[in-house]
C-alpha cells in the first residue's frame, strides 16, 4: 500500500529543517525481541541474538555484520547496552511464556507469569586437575565468556545439560562462548568446563558477562588451586545469616573473603583446625572465600541473607 504525504515544516530536534528535496521516506517498525523482523518473539530470535553476541554472523545474507540499527535494537532487551546472552535468555523465556515483559517495558500478554526476581548472580571458576570448572550461583540465566589472549591453551568447552541454548565461536584470534538457559541453572551446579591445554600466565584475566553484568577477573583458576570440597574443608551453613564455620583448616591457615567485585572485606589468620567469621556487618550478596595453607589454595562461594 502506497501512502502519499506532505510536510509543511520539518525539524530535527528543535532546529527547522529549510532544505529538503522531495523523495522516499521508509518507516521501520522494531518489536523488541523480534530479531529476525517476522512480528513473532521467537526460540529463533533467541539463537540469532545468542550467535550474534559472540561475534558471529548468524544472517550474512540478509543483514551482515555489523546488524542494522533496528536488528541490535530488536536485540538488546535487558534495558543495558549491549548483546550479551541475557538478552537471548530473555528473549528464550519470552517465546516460551515464562516472562511477559522485557525490562523496562509494560506487559504485553495477560498472563501471570514473571521471571524470578533480580537477584545478586555470580560464577565460581575452579581448576579441577586440567579443567577449568565454572559453577553457577544465584539467578543464572545468560552468561557469555571472552577469552582475549592465549587462546591456543583451552581447548573445546564440555557444556552442561541444563543449557537451552548455546553458542562457541573458536579461532585463531577469538574464544568466545554464549550460553542460555530457559531457568535458572540449579545453585552451585557445574554447567561449563573448559579444558586446559597448558599452564597460563598468573595475572590471566577472564572476561565474562554474568546475566546483564560484566565481570573481568584474574583468574582463581591456576595451578594448586582447588574447591573447599577438593580440599576436605567444610564450610556451613549456606546461605549464611550471620556466623559461618569452617572445619578441617591447619593452623596457621589465610582465610580471604572477597565481594563480588573482587574487593576484599575480610582476612584472617586461624590458629587451629576450626573457625567462625562473624558476617553480620556484610550487605546481602554472593561472595568468594579464598583459604591459603600448604603452598596451596582452596576456594568456594557462599551467599549471605
Amino acid at each position: 500500500m502506497l501512502f502519499r504525504s506532505w510536510f509543511n515544516q520539518c525539524f530535527i530536534d528543535n532546529q527547522e529543517v529549510y532544505n529538503y528535496n522531495p523523495g522516499t521516506i521508509y518507516i521501520d517498525y522494531m518489536m523488541k525481541g523480534d530479531v529476525d523482523g517476522n512480528f513473532r518473539v521467537q526460540a529463533y530470535d533467541a539463537a540469532l541474538t545468542l550467535q550474534y553476541s559472540v561475534g558471529k554472523d548468524p544472517l550474512p545474507q540478509v543483514d551482515p555484520l555489523p546488524w542494522e540499527q533496528w536488528r541490535m535494537q530488536a536485540a538488546d532487551v535487558d534495558g543495558v547496552p549491549g548483546i550479551t546472552a541475557n538478552d537471548a535468555a530473555m528473549i528464550l523465556q519470552y517465546s516460551a511464556y515464562i516472562i511477559d515483559s522485557f525490562a523496562g517495558d509494560n506487559p504485553v500478554t495477560s498472563g501471570a507469569m514473571r521471571a524470578p526476581g533480580a537477584t545478586i548472580t555470580d560464577v565460581e571458576v575452579v581448576r579441577d586437575q586440567q579443567n577449568l570448572v565454572f559453577k553457577s550461583y544465584g539467578n543464572l540465566v545468560g552468561f557469555n565468556l571472552y577469552i582475549e589472549k592465549d587462546m591456543d591453551a583451552f581447548g573445546a568447552p564440555v557444556i552442561s545439560d541444563d543449557i537451552s541454548m548455546s553458542a562457541v565461536n573458536i579461532g585463531d584470534k577469538i574464544y568466545a562462548i554464549g550460553l542460555a538457559a530457559l531457568e535458572p541453572m540449579p545453585e552451585g551446579v557445574t554447567f561449563l568446563t573448559i579444558p586446559m591445554l597448558r599452564d597460563v600466565p598468573a595475572d590471566f584475566t577472564f572476561r565474562m558477562f554474568v546475566n546483564s553484568n560484566e565481570i573481568s577477573r584474574i583468574a582463581e583458576a591456576q595451578t594448586g588451586i582447588k574447591s573447599l570440597a577438593e580440599a576436605g574443608i567444610s564450610l556451613y551453613p549456606n546461605p549464611v545469616r550471620d556466623i559461618i564455620r569452617l572445619n578441617n583448616l591447619t593452623e596457621g591457615a589465610l582465610i580471604r573473603i572477597s565481594d563480588i567485585s573482587g574487593r576484599t572485606v575480610i582476612q584472617k589468620e586461624v590458629n587451629s583446625d576450626s573457625d567462625r567469621i562473624d558476617l553480620s556487618l556484610l550487605s546481602a550478596g554472593i561472595y568468594s572465600i579464598a583459604i591459603i595453607q600448604n603452598k596451596a589454595t582452596a576456594v568456594s562461594k557462599f551467599i549471605k541473607q
